[in-house]
């Protein structure tokens, strides 16, 4: 995902920043904006707000799609769960943990719990976007299962948003006017830090 900026936002106040056109991601089927994406974000959100499940998980191929699907979670106000991988059995032996699956069209449904899709296009009804509560937002990332039962991994967003300032400490003037890259998953940690939320609050998603 993206192109530069040279700012760096706290994740709880992204979606009230004002980026115009500035990138957000980049790919086969063109690039995205900054206005597409709060307008798809925006669009989930109205639709999370009516579901009365609390826990809900994610889970996309698409790393646009993912990210919509996760902002929206986190401004309706949800329990975000992030499965380990997308295989139907794992999604399976974990649906005891949420009561829909927000996923995009390469995730087959499930039988146990219902499917929303994630998709793009116009918002006819903007969100009106406020801070998010760091302590109040939670995560919670489980392992693949690989080598047993797979574990939880309980995040709130001041968590993910100390973990985002790390790196940006670290790496953050080495990666203006970039595009960023990654071969991890964004449904795992390293993958979600990395690929979707440093960029983001970098600008360079």
């Amino acid at each position: 995902m993206t192109l530069s900026g040279t700012t760096f936002s706290s994740l709880s106040h992204l979606l009230l920043e004002k980026r115009e056109n500035s990138l957000v991601a980049f790919g086969a089927e063109g690039d995205i904006t900054w206005a597409q994406f709060v307008a798809d974000v925006s669009y989930h959100i109205n639709l999370l707000i009516e579901t009365p499940q609390q826990n809900i998980a994610l889970c996309a191929r698409d790393s646009y799609l993912f990210t919509v699907g996760l902002f929206a979670l986190f401004h309706a106000g949800k329990t975000v769960i992030l499965p380990g991988n997308y295989q139907p059995e794992a999604l399976e032996e974990l649906s005891s943990q949420f009561g829909v699956l927000l996923c995009d069209d390469g995730i087959s449904p499930l039988r146990s719990a219902e499917t929303q899709l994630i998709t793009t296009g116009h918002n006819p009804n903007p969100h009106a976007f406020a801070p998010l509560d760091p302590e109040s937002i939670q995560l919670i990332l489980f392992t693949s299962g690989s080598s047993g039962t797979p574990k939880a991994i309980h995040k709130t967003l001041n968590q993910l948003s100390v973990e985002v300032a790390i790196l940006h400490s670290l790496w953050g003037e080495e990666i203006p006017n970039s595009r960023i890259e990654s071969t991890v998953s964004h449904q795992h940690i390293y993958g979600l830090l990395f690929r979707v939320l440093w960029p983001l609050c970098a600008g360079n998603s």
